[in-house]
C-alpha cells in the first residue's frame, strides 16, 4: 500500500469520525451570514414556541437594507385562521423606539432640545415636588432617568375604558405623584416618561402625536399596516390576544389605555417592522427615505453617560444596549398582557430580527422570548447562544411553593396547639421559648403577607389590582400566600390568647406545681 493510499484511507477515517461526532451531538443553529439556513432556524423557533405553548407567532429577518426572510407559525385567532407577514399584533413598548425617534427627528429639526427642561414644552407639567419637576429634561424622559417610578406610571391600571383618561389628563393627574429618585441620578422605567414625550412631539410638532409619527415614520417607511386604531386594526384581521395562564393560552379582550399612546399603542406586522429595522440597519435610511441621520441614530443607541456609576443603566433612548444574549447589539421588548414582542438588532453584523406573538404573561415571557430573538442572530453570526437562567420563572414557581409551605405549616399549627392543650408540658416556657416558638413565627409571616400583597406587585410595578387583571395565575399565587400568611397569623396570635386563657383559669397551686419540673405531686 502506497503513502498516497494510506493518506486517502486515513482522510476518509477522520471525514468518518467527524460526520459522527457533527450528527451524534446535538448542535446549536449555525449559519453562515452568505448562506443563511433559514429552514434550521425556522425548525428550531417552531420548536421553542411549541415549548411555550403560543397560540401564533410571526418572525421578520433582514439583513442590512433587505428583507431576506418573513416566517409565520401557528394561529392568529381560535377560529385557526393563519398568521401571516401582513397580521397585526399590537406591539406595546417597542412603540419607545417610535417616540423617541420622533422626539430626534424634531431634534435635528431644531423644534426639540434634549437638554431643554419638560416645562418648556408644556408649561403646566408639574408633581408633587415643584423643582423637582422644573429639573425634569426631555433626555432624562428618554433615559427613563427622571425619577418617575414604575409604579407611578402604572397607577391608572387596570382600566375599563381605554379612552379615559387621555395623555394630557393622565399626566396632568400626576400633579400629586412623589418621585422615587432624585432627577437623573437612578434609572427606573416607567410608562409615564414617554407619555409626556409623546405630549412633548404634539407641542413642538403641533400635530397628535398618532398623527406626526404617521406621516413622518409610518408613510415614508411604507408600514401600511400599521396604525394606532385597535379598529382600524380588527378591520384588517388584527390577531387575537392570548393570556396565558399555567401556561395555556386563553383568549383575551383586554383594553390599552390611551394614555400610554406613545409608551406602547402602535399596532404593526413583522413585514412592517422589518422595513422599521431597515431604516437602523441603514444608517437612518429607507430606500430614498431619510428619516434620521446617522449621528441621530447612534444617539438613540447610546446609553445615558450622566449617572453615578453605580446606577449605570443600558437603556439609551426607546432602545436597550449591551442586550444580555449578544457581544453588541440593541433590543426592545413589549408586553402587552395579551401580546408579546421583542425587536433586536446587531450593528456589526448587519442582522436585525422581529418577532410578535399573539400572547403574554407579564412576568414569564419576556426572558425566553429574547432568547429566541437572539438565538436567531447569534445562529445567523454561527455563534452559539448562552443559556438563560429564567429567572421570572423562578420566582413565579416560588409564589406556589411558599403558599404550599404556608398551608402546610398552618396545618400544623392546628395540631400543635391540640397538642399543647391535651399536655401542658409541651408549651413553650421562658422568653427564648415564646420568642422562637410563637413571636418569630408572628413576625414571619407578618413579612410574608407583606411581601406577597404589597412587596411583590410594587417589585413588577403594577397595583394588586392590575396583578389579578394582567397576571391572573401569578395573582392567584400571591393571595393563597398573603391569605395564608394572614391566617397563620391569626392563628398564633389565637393560641397566644387561649394559652394565656386556660393558664389562667388553672388553680394556683397546680401552676405552681408545674413551674417546677421534677417537683412530687401532693
Amino acid at each position: 500500500m502506497d503513502f498516497r493510499t494510506l493518506s486517502r484511507m486515513r482522510g476518509a477515517v477522520l471525514l468518518m469520525l467527524v460526520t459522527v461526532l457533527i450528527t451524534s451531538s446535538p448542535q446549536p443553529i449555525r449559519a453562515q451570514t452568505d448562506e443563511p439556513d433559514f429552514a434550521a432556524i425556522d425548525a428550531q423557533v417552531e420548536v421553542q414556541m411549541q415549548a411555550l405553548n403560543l397560540p401564533g407567532l410571526a418572525l421578520g429577518i433582514v439583513h442590512n437594507d433587505q428583507i431576506v426572510h418573513l416566517r409565520t407559525f401557528g394561529s392568529a385567532d381560535p377560529s385557526g385562521r393563519a398568521v401571516t407577514p401582513q397580521t397585526p399584533f399590537a406591539l406595546a413598548s417597542l412603540t419607545k423606539s417610535f417616540t423617541a425617534l420622533a422626539i430626534m427627528q424634531l431634534v435635528e429639526a431644531g423644534q426639540v432640545e434634549l437638554d431643554a427642561p419638560v416645562q418648556r414644552y408644556l408649561p403646566w407639567f408639574t408633581l408633587a415636588d415643584a423643582n423637582a419637576a422644573a429639573q425634569i429634561k426631555v433626555r432624562h424622559l428618554l433615559n427613563h432617568t427622571s425619577g418617575i417610578s414604575r409604579l407611578t406610571g402604572n397607577y391608572l391600571l387596570p382600566t375599563t375604558d381605554y379612552r379615559v383618561p387621555d395623555p394630557e389628563s393622565y399626566i396632568r393627574g400626576l400633579s400629586s405623584a412623589e418621585l422615587a429618585h432624585p432627577v437623573g441620578e437612578t434609572p427606573e422605567y416607567s410608562n409615564a416618561n414617554y407619555a409626556i414625550l409623546g405630549l412633548i412631539v404634539e407641542a413642538a410638532s403641533g400635530t397628535s402625536y398618532e398623527q406626526y409619527v404617521t406621516v413622518h415614520i409610518l408613510t415614508p417607511l411604507d408600514m401600511v399596516h400599521s396604525t394606532f386604531s385597535v379598529d382600524a386594526a380588527q378591520q384588517d384581521d388584527m390577531a387575537t390576544g392570548h393570556q396565558m395562564q399555567f401556561d395555556r393560552p386563553v383568549p383575551v379582550d383586554l383594553t390599552f389605555p390611551y394614555a400610554f399612546v406613545a409608551a406602547g399603542g402602535l399596532i404593526s406586522t413583522t413585514e412592517d417592522m422589518s422595513h422599521y429595522l431597515i431604516a437602523y440597519l441603514n444608517q437612518g435610511r429607507y430606500g430614498d427615505e431619510t428619516l434620521l441621520s446617522p449621528e441621530g441614530v447612534a444617539q438613540l443607541w447610546t446609553p445615558p453617560d450622566y449617572i453615578p456609576l453605580d446606577a449605570q443603566s443600558n437603556y439609551a433612548m426607546g432602545w436597550v444596549a449591551d442586550a444580555p444574549y449578544a457581544d453588541s447589539g440593541v433590543d426592545h421588548s413589549g408586553s402587552h398582557s395579551a401580546f408579546h414582542s421583542h425587536m433586536a438588532v446587531s450593528p456589526e453584523s448587519g442582522w436585525g430580527i422581529v418577532i410578535l406573538v399573539n400572547a403574554d404573561h407579564l412576568l414569564l415571557l419576556t426572558q425566553p422570548i429574547e432568547l429566541m430573538t437572539w438565538g436567531v442572530i447569534r445562529a445567523l453570526e454561527g455563534q452559539p447562544l448562552p443559556e438563560s437562567p429564567y429567572i421570572t420563572r423562578v420566582l413565579f414557581v416560588s409564589t406556589f411553593v411558599i403558599a404550599a409551605l404556608q398551608l402546610a405549616f398552618l396545618v400544623w399549627g392546628v395540631f400543635r396547639l391540640r397538642r399543647w392543650s391535651r399536655d401542658p408540658a409541651r408549651r413553650p416556657h421562658g422568653v427564648r421559648q415564646v420568642t422562637l416558638r410563637i413571636v418569630l413565627p408572628i413576625l414571619l409571616n407578618l413579612l410574608v403577607a407583606y411581601v406577597f400583597l404589597i412587596g411583590l406587585p410594587a417589585f413588577v410595578g403594577l397595583p394588586f389590582a392590575a396583578v389579578m387583571t394582567y397576571i391572573p395565575d401569578w395573582g392567584y399565587g400571591l393571595v393563597a400566600g398573603g391569605a395564608l400568611a394572614l391566617g397563620w397569623l391569626i392563628w398564633d396570635v389565637a393560641t397566644v390568647v387561649v394559652l394565656r386563657t386556660s393558664r389562667a383559669a388553672q388553680p394556683a397551686d397546680v401552676r405552681e406545681l408545674r413551674a417546677v419540673p421534677g417537683q412530687p405531686a401532693r
